[in-house]
């Protein structure tokens, strides 16, 4: 099997692929590749460790993002989703 490299000069001749036949380029790929491992189990459905890794990750994204909003708007969440009426927090000086 020979093989062309891409030169300089670039050219219309010039190939970055192995040059030879279709047999003989996939006899050389399945020559050189390892055998696979056996496929593992990315995610298991149910109460198990993982899910409640994922629960707490998401628990605490949700409770900063809560947090955040406040900072920015400058009021409760209750009261910015009208579950806690204008006098309760009122604070004058």
């Amino acid at each position: 099997m020979q093989s062309c490299v891409l030169g300089a000069e670039g050219g219309a001749g010039s190939s970055l692929v192995p040059m030879g036949s279709v047999g003989e380029l996939l006899g050389a790929y399945d020559g050189e590749r390892l055998s696979l491992p056996p496929p593992i189990e990315v995610w298991r459905w149910g109460w198990t460790p993982e899910a409640e890794v994922w629960n707490g990750r998401l628990a605490m994204f949700g409770l900063v993002a809560l947090l955040s909003l406040e900072a920015a708007v400058g009021q409760p969440i209750l009261r910015l989703v009208g579950l806690v009426g204008a006098s309760l927090g009122d604070v004058t000086p």
